[in-house]
């Protein structure tokens, strides 16, 4: 577990985290995170629906 402060990020609010928190998650730049809320509480988990280029077959993809 983290502490973590929210800081301003345009007119938004953002959050960072430690690169070993990131390491441990398997997480880089720029992948999206799936964002839950329940009550009081936010899960985020890594996004794992891929998105293929245009003109990939996503039976080709399942190898």
């Amino acid at each position: 577990m983290a502490i973590r402060k929210l800081p301003k990020v345009g007119n938004s609010l953002g959050i960072t985290f430690p690169v070993e928190m990131l390491k441990t998650a398997n997480l880089a730049f720029g992948e999206e995170l799936e964002v839950e809320f329940k009550g009081e509480e936010i899960i985020l988990r890594k996004n794992k629906n891929v998105k293929l280029p245009k003109g990939v077959d996503a039976e080709l993809w399942k190898c």
